[in-house]
């Protein structure tokens, strides 16, 4: 499985575009989270882009009585403090669906039931087309775009933990996007921190013993420093391919349409023979 995530906003870049999509299906993404984009934006891209290889995947679920459909793309905001930017999830071959119990307080950790060939990955379980029913939430991603919690202390990864202690989920876990976590070489311990905290709910760091571990992947206008802000965590058991970043390369932004650089993480279970 391949994630993609990428903060498309900027302080000089605006949010989503056909153009900034475009560039992000060039990574051939299984999963593609884009963060700081409008609802506005992600419809104009979704009528006006090749969204999803072209595949219009819908299901019927049945809840209560009552059948709906769910679909592989979902945006998420919150309009708090008058900001309309949210949150994007495009996953063709999934079906996503908000978490029954999601809490909007903890700004952004949105975990989205994922169905089909994610819980497969993690649990063997064939699906027959069309029926959902049987392999509800066998596994959670969850997209980050971290605020600071609502007790005032600006510490964005008190959002994290307090949310992962509120959900306390029982099926594997995936958590990538930007974590707004303020680390750089001269802050390391907030990049070290996060890793150690996030060990003790069986998570490791894709970029965990790679060159890009420590790799900036954001460009701040007003301090003019780098961070290491955008990750993906994902189950211990499960094995890394590849990772990288997009690198800055001590530009001030991505290819001049963002002030962050795209992630790209490769993982799975173990092949046969490794």
């Amino acid at each position: 499985m391949r994630i993609v995530s990428w903060n498309c906003g900027g302080a000089s870049c605006g949010g989503l575009t056909v153009e900034k999509y475009n560039e992000m299906l060039r990574f051939n993404p299984d999963i593609l989270l884009i963060q700081e984009c409008t609802k506005k934006e992600f419809n104009f891209v979704k009528n006006n882009s090749e969204w999803g290889n072209g595949i219009l995947y819908l299901a019927r679920r049945t809840s209560g009585g009552q059948e709906y459909l769910v679909d592989y793309q979902h945006w998420y905001g919150d309009n708090k403090e008058k900001s309309d930017k949210g949150l994007a999830i495009i996953a063709p071959d999934y079906i996503i669906e908000l978490v029954d119990n999601f809490n909007s307080e903890f700004r952004y950790f949105v975990p989205f039931k994922i169905s089909s060939q994610i819980s497969e990955l993690f649990s063997g379980i064939n699906r027959e087309d069309g029926n959902i029913e049987t392999i509800d939430e066998k596994a959670i991603l969850v997209s980050i775009w971290t605020q600071p919690p609502s007790d005032g202390s600006n510490d964005y990864q008190k959002t994290i933990f307090d949310a992962l202690d509120y959900y306390n989920f029982d099926v594997p876990i995936i958590l990538a996007g930007d974590f707004n976590t303020g680390s750089n070489r001269e802050n390391i311990h907030r990049y070290e921190e996060l890793k150690t905290k996030l060990e003790k709910y069986g998570l490791k760091n894709c970029a965990l013993n790679t060159e890009y571990e420590y790799e900036p992947t954001f460009y701040n206008i007003k301090t003019n420093k780098y961070f290491s802000n955008n990750f993906c965590f994902i189950p211990k058991n499960l094995n890394v391919y590849e990772y990288h970043v997009e690198k800055i390369n001590n530009q001030k932004n991505w290819k001049d349409l963002s002030d962050h650089c795209p992630i790209i993480a490769d993982f799975g279970e173990l092949k046969a023979g490794e």
